[in-house]
């Protein structure tokens, strides 16, 4: 399949901008990024949540279980002490100017597109962005 490395984009300036480790940051932002794109795979979110986490498809359609999926993530992270959300990273909510600053920076000032798997413009970097600004 298709490798897709969109969230490191953004955990390199989540990174950059707040001094954060770069471990930390992915786990900040992937949860939001995977709700945001998993409609555009379905099978590959419960896939993942099979191999992972267990998880089998009795009494569930295939939105749950890849919705479940990743909540599964969040309660490992969690589990781990760490971030789930930009506030739980860095301390607190970004303004919308820093998240149009940290979208520019991701898409090269709206001239690139990022990942693979799911290419993501300008727009759909400042909505993740936005999903996990809490």
């Amino acid at each position: 399949r298709t490798k897709d490395f969109s969230v490191h984009k953004f955990g390199h300036e989540l990174s950059a901008k707040y001094n954060a480790t770069h471990g930390a940051s992915l786990t900040a932002i992937w949860s939001s990024w995977a709700r945001y794109i998993y409609q555009k795979d379905i099978n590959r979110f419960c896939h993942l949540g099979k191999v992972i986490f267990g998880l089998n498809e009795t009494n569930q359609n295939d939105e749950t279980m890849a919705l479940e999926t990743i909540k599964h993530f969040e309660e490992f992270f969690t589990s781990l002490n760490l971030p789930i959300n930009i506030s739980q990273l860095i301390g607190r909510v970004l303004t919308d100017e820093e998240l149009t600053y940290l979208t520019s920076m991701c898409t090269d000032n709206d001239t690139k597109t990022i990942g693979n798997f799911s290419p993501l413009n300008y727009q759909d970097v400042y909505a993740i962005f936005k999903l996990a600004n809490h």
